[in-house]
């Protein structure tokens, strides 16, 4: 679990050197990723289907989370393709946005929407969990 929290760390570590270097293509790939989840995105339930069920409810609500830290990365990607949209064909950086635009126009029309109800499904899942589990053992709360 602590492994994924960092790759959500890293992430974000990632998008903000590329933006502050003025390379938000560099984080192309990613994009490319969430087109290859989102195409057809899969049930909340089958990225935690591994769950130990003995796990304490702390354990659950650490892993949904955890779960859902590229979708939540993704937020980001989402927000610059919203200042590229706002470029102007007589800014400085209106070619780089409209090349930006064309290559994740996967993400501005569909993904996001497509991460955020996975995301809402994996909230769900979370607040499902806690009234059944609250008399387990070695619950930490």
């Amino acid at each position: 679990l602590h492994r994924l929290l960092e790759r959500e760390a890293v992430l974000a570590a990632f998008t903000d050197a590329a933006a502050a270097a003025g390379r938000r293509d560099l984080a192309g790939f990613l994009v490319a990723a969430a087109r290859e989840l989102l195409t057809r995105p899969p049930p909340a339930r089958s990225l935690v289907e591994g769950l130990e069920t003995r796990a304490t409810i702390r354990e659950r609500s650490d892993a949904h989370r955890a779960a859902g830290a590229f979708l939540r990365g993704l937020a980001r990607l989402s927000g610059w393709l919203a200042e590229a949209r706002a470029a102007r064909f007589f800014d400085e950086g209106y070619a780089a946005s409209q090349l930006l635009l064309a290559e994740w126009e996967f993400l501005a029309e569909r993904g996001q929407g497509s991460a955020d109800g996975i995301l809402r499904q994996l909230e769900a899942l979370d607040a499902a969990a806690e009234p059944a589990a609250g008399g387990e053992k070695g619950s930490s709360r």
